[in-house]
């Protein structure tokens, strides 16, 4: 059986005075980098193979493609087929490039060019206390600076020779940034 789908707002008032974590993955910045608006910044032209890949797999998913190309090289390798194992792998790096540059491209150069975004951003947020993002999302970034009651754990410590650290002895953090592959959020509100 399903479980219930609630409005978000639903959600807001039946957890009243409890403590909610948000999980976040790329959506926060999806304005910025949607993988549709990305592949249309990449320079890439509609008739070229690297163009069709995203068609003939009915995706705008980077990681997709270039897993796909990594995995046709490995076959043409085992094959002999050693001169198209490494244009596959030339085509992979050159679509992870082309992605690089397209975040570039469509990125906010500054906090200030998201300004009028902030407050609404900033009112979302304050429903939860705990924060964990799958990736570094400097656009959150930019809302929790100067921003009370985000801390991410960067400020804790003294400064020493240009590090941080050592970190204070029971300091909190409440926005936590995916690092590692054995990151496990705890149960989280949705």
């Amino acid at each position: 059986m399903m479980p219930k789908i609630i409005s978000f707002d639903d959600a807001i008032v039946a957890t009243k005075n409890q403590d909610r974590s948000l999980l976040m993955g790329n959506g926060f910045s999806i304005q910025h980098f949607s993988y549709q608006t990305l592949l249309k910044e990449t320079n890439l032209e509609a008739d070229e193979p690297l163009w069709k890949l995203f068609e003939a797999f009915d995706t705008f998913d980077f990681e997709a493609v270039i897993r796909s190309l990594d995995g046709a090289a490995g076959v043409e390798e085992v094959y002999g087929n050693y001169a198209q194992a490494t244009q596959f792998r030339q085509e992979a790096d050159r679509l992870r490039k082309a992605l690089v540059l397209a975040i570039r491209r469509t990125h906010p150069s500054h906090r200030s060019d998201i300004e009028a975004q902030i407050p609404r951003c900033r009112i979302f947020l304050e429903h939860f206390s705990n924060y964990f993002t799958l990736n570094y999302d400097l656009l959150l970034y930019w809302v929790q600076l100067n921003t009370q009651g985000f801390n991410d754990g960067f400020g804790l410590g003294k400064e020493d020779g240009g590090f941080r650290g050592p970190f204070k002895e029971g300091a909190r953090c409440n926005t936590y940034n995916w690092t590692c592959r054995a990151f496990v959020p705890p149960p989280v509100l949705v």
